[in-house]
C-alpha cells in the first residue's frame, strides 16, 4: 500500500514534510516543488487525508501545492480534545501557510469538510486569500441532511468505519464512480480507519453542527472570486446547497 501511495506522490512531484504546531501538535504535509508558483491549499474531506488529492496533483502542477493531513486524520497528530471545527482548524493551516512564508495571495481548494475548513479560512483572513474553490462544500447546514442520513446516528453511520467491509460500502457511498483501487488496500485503508473510529466520531459530531453560512458573508463583502462545483448525484450533502450559496 505504501509502495502504491508513493508511487503516486513521486508521479506529482510531492514531497511529505512536517511542521510542529505552537500546541506542540504535528501537521503532516505533502507540497510540491514549484516553489515560485502561486500557493493552492489544497484541503480534505473528513476521513480522508492529503492523498485524496495526490491522482489530480500533477493537473495542478502550475500551483505551489500545499496539501496537509488535517489535526485528526493521516499522520497528523490525533489529539482526543482538541477543537476539530472549521475555525479551528483554520486557524492551524494560517500558522502552517505563515510558516512556510505565504501571507497573502493564497488559493484554497476545499471538498466537503474541507469546504467549510475553507470557507472559515477566507472568513478570518480576508486579506490573504485571493480564491476559493468549494467541492461539496459542508457548512451550509440550513439546506438539510439528505435522505440516505436522516437515520444516521453516531453509533450507526455510513461515514464511520466499524469493520474492514464498511470501507467498500463508503467508497459506493461518497462516489458516484469509484476510482479503482485493490481490495488489499482499501482494507488497509479500513484498519486506520477502524484504529481512529472513536475520534472520527467525536469530529463528525462537531462539523454537522458548525455552519459557516454567516461566515460566507464575509467572502461576499470582499469580493473573494468563489468557484462552487457539485455532483448531482451526491449522497452525502445536498446538491441544493449550491442555490444557498448563491443566494449568499
Amino acid at each position: 500500500t505504501q509502495k502504491i501511495i508513493q508511487y503516486a506522490r513521486n508521479k506529482s512531484d510531492l514531497t511529505v514534510k512536517a511542521l510542529t504546531l505552537a500546541s506542540g501538535d504535528q501537521l503532516v504535509y505533502a507540497d510540491n516543488a514549484n516553489l515560485t508558483a502561486e500557493p493552492l491549499l489544497l484541503i480534505h474531506g473528513f476521513g480522508g487525508n492529503k492523498d485524496n488529492f495526490t491522482r489530480i496533483a500533477d493537473e495542478l502542477g502550475s500551483y505551489h501545492l500545499i496539501i496537509p493531513d488535517l489535526l485528526g486524520f493521516g499522520e497528523s497528530s490525533k489529539p482526543m480534545t482538541a477543537d476539530y471545527r472549521s475555525e479551528a482548524q483554520a486557524t492551524r493551516l494560517h500558522e502552517l501557510l505563515q510558516a512556510k512564508g505565504f501571507d497573502s495571495g493564497i488559493h484554497i481548494g476545499g471538498n466537503s469538510m474541507g469546504g467549510a475548513i475553507s470557507v472559515a479560512y477566507a472568513a478570518k483572513y480576508p486579506n490573504d486569500v485571493k480564491s476559493l474553490w468549494l467541492v461539496d462544500s459542508a457548512g451550509f447546514w440550513s439546506v438539510g441532511v439528505t435522505k440516505s442520513l436522516e437515520n444516521a446516528t453516531l453509533e450507526h453511520n455510513p461515514l464511520l468505519i466499524n469493520k474492514t467491509e464498511d470501507i467498500y460500502n463508503l467508497y459506493n457511498f461518497v462516489m458516484y464512480k469509484p476510482p479503482y483501487i485493490p481490495k488489499s488496500v482499501k482494507a488497509v485503508f479500513a484498519q486506520e480507519r477502524i484504529a481512529n473510529k472513536e475520534l472520527d466520531a467525536k469530529i463528525l459530531e462537531q462539523i454537522v453542527t458548525d455552519t459557516v453560512e454567516e461566515r460566507a458573508q464575509v467572502i461576499a463583502e470582499y469580493d473573494i472570486p468563489t468557484l462552487v462545483t457539485w455532483g448531482e448525484k451526491d449522497q452525502v450533502i445536498k446538491p441544493e446547497t449550491v442555490n444557498v450559496i448563491k443566494e449568499i
